[in-house]
């Protein structure tokens, strides 16, 4: 109800500014100055730039949906936040569907909540590469990466996540399995729940694409390039599935009824196709090929 909303709204305004700084830099989920382009423009630099051409993503959504309440307010109180009414406040909102797991029923609170519960596992993953501080580097010559790929036991590797979706890109399947194992079991021990580790699969992108935000990624051969490969990148089939069944009910609902209201959801939608796709590098081949389907569905009808 209404005074659900303004007690979130007065939350979210108090939350918000003390989590944004510990955020981490490549999560890209409903923050100030981040979208969906930089999360996909990261994923393409560090194949174009990096040479990672192997990767895996994790849905997280299960997570987020089956923590235990009480495990969110630990990971509050662990980042500060440690008022005893603040804290009964937010236990309350978060019980007041009946459920003492997930998070489904928030609306103003939940992308928040989203990375909240989530910035533990960027920051895992991140520390065990990116963002790893060496006490002393023993290379004088080069970067502390340059050595302790050669002489360490670190796993290289590094993560974008938007929302549920996470993708970690390496330079070889040992460095990914090894990120995949110590991501599986962090998950475990930190939020005391399991994910099979058969739903992730673990990708050369040179031989085989992989979906991410709703954007199909694959290396590809080219001569031009820097390294001689690249990322091309466009609408993987589900978003293009999901696009083409959509407009269809759209212009159902103009023939049943002729109206400027029914008019605008279909160009509002469309608008919404080229807002979030439009960087994909082979967009307008997957438009086409959209269009072509669904003009020839209308004929039939």
């Amino acid at each position: 109800n209404t005074y659900d909303l303004i007690i979130e709204q007065m939350l979210l305004q108090v939350l918000d500014p003390i989590f944004e700084g510990k955020f981490h830099n490549h999560s890209y989920y409903s923050r100030p100055n981040r979208y969906h382009w930089h999360a996909l423009a990261r994923v393409v630099s560090l194949i174009n730039v990096a040479k990672k051409y192997t990767a895996f993503t994790i849905n997280l959504e299960s997570i987020v949906e089956k923590i235990d309440h009480n495990k969110i307010i630990e990971i509050l109180y662990s980042n500060g936040i440690k008022d005893k009414k603040t804290i009964s406040i937010i236990k309350s909102i978060l019980d007041k569907n009946g459920s003492k797991y997930g998070i489904s029923h928030l609306s103003i609170l939940k992308s928040l909540f989203i990375n909240i519960i989530l910035n533990d596992l960027d920051w895992f993953i991140s520390n065990q590469w990116e963002t790893f501080k060496p006490k002393k580097a023993k290379n004088k010559n080069g970067s502390f990466n340059q050595y302790a790929s050669q002489y360490t036991k670190l796993k290289s590797g590094f993560f974008v996540r938007y929302g549920f979706n996470l993708i970690l890109l390496s330079k070889s399947y040992n460095e990914c399995v090894r990120f995949k194992y110590s991501i599986l079991n962090f998950i475990k021990k930190r939020y005391g729940l399991h994910l099979d580790e058969d739903s992730i699969l673990i990708k050369n992108l040179k031989q085989n694409s992989i979906d991410f935000i709703g954007f199909n990624i694959k290396v590809v051969k080219n001569g031009k390039s820097r390294h001689g490969f690249i990322a091309k990148t466009k609408l993987c089939n589900t978003s293009k599935d999901r696009i083409l069944k959509k407009l269809l009910v759209l212009v159902k609902d103009v023939y049943k009824k002729r109206s400027w209201k029914n008019a605008l959801k279909i160009n509002s939608f469309i608008e919404d196709i080229h807002y979030y796709y439009k960087f994909a590098s082979c967009v307008y081949l997957d438009l086409t090929d959209i269009n072509f389907h669904f003009y020839k569905a209308m004929k039939r009808k």
